[in-house]
């Protein structure tokens, strides 16, 4: 399994999130993605596109100072 895991941190001020992109590491092809904002899970959908998973959370997410989203992006093949 290969899994590209990316953090985003409030930093003393308030940020709207709604899609993410992360750049794959080279030949990953994602199966599926974890999202979750202050440990409790959102709902979210994964695009590939030119090397980069595109996350598109189900509903914005408000970060605030302290407060973290992650986005776990995994592949069931083996490296």
């Amino acid at each position: 399994m290969v899994v590209r895991n990316s953090k985003l941190y409030g930093a003393g001020f308030k940020l709207r999130v709604k899609t993410i992109s992360l750049v794959l590491a080279k030949d990953m092809q994602p199966g599926s993605v974890k999202v979750s904002v202050n440990g409790k899970a959102v709902g979210a959908g994964l695009n590939v596109k030119d090397g980069q998973a595109i996350i598109t959370l189900a509903a914005d997410a408000m970060i605030k100072a302290g407060e973290a989203l992650q986005a776990v992006v995994s592949s069931e093949v083996d490296r």
